[in-house]
């Protein structure tokens, strides 16, 4: 995992934090049992000028951040942020690969991040097992999407499989 990911996690949690309409525009939720699981795709070229400059993190068409995070119930019942196991690959018409998921966590949250290299507007394929940690069972999120280079107005488009 790259030196700057501590960086870069800090920065999203605050982008996501702050309503972003880019974020908003392609945070995903899927529930499975008792558990949300919220997935977030990110071109890093949507960082602002400055920000990636202060953080040293390359605003690159060919490179995308994949943000996860697990809600489901604590021991009073609530619904909160859980901690997880998570792991994936990505793949597209010629590659796959695994991706390498790092935890952060704030007072309020639970992240895992990964950067997800890309080639142009392929259609992207992820396939993420979760597992929260008070359960017992182990979650398949799969889904697609397809980011657009060159295109300032550009989000992440869920693809149906």
């Amino acid at each position: 995992m790259p030196k700057r990911m501590p960086i870069i996690l800090a920065f999203i949690t605050g982008l996501l934090a702050s309503g972003s309409s880019t974020a908003q525009q392609i945070d995903q939720m899927k529930q499975f049992d008792e558990y949300y699981v919220f997935y977030n795709l990110l071109n890093t070229r949507f960082l602002e000028p400055e920000i990636a400059e202060k953080y040293g993190v390359p605003r690159d068409e060919d490179l995308a951040l994949l943000t996860i995070s697990v809600r489901g119930p604590n021991e009073e019942g609530e619904i909160t942020d859980q901690p997880a196991r998570v792991s994936g690959v990505v793949s597209d018409l010629v590659h796959q690969q695994p991706l390498e998921f790092e935890e952060f966590q704030d007072p309020t949250a639970v992240y895992y991040l990964a950067e997800v290299p890309k080639d142009g507007k392929a259609k992207l394929d992820f396939s993420i097992n979760v597992k929260p940690k008070d359960s017992a069972e182990a979650y398949e999120l799969e889904f697609s999407s397809r980011l657009y280079p060159r295109d300032p107005d550009a989000t992440a488009a869920p693809v149906p499989r």
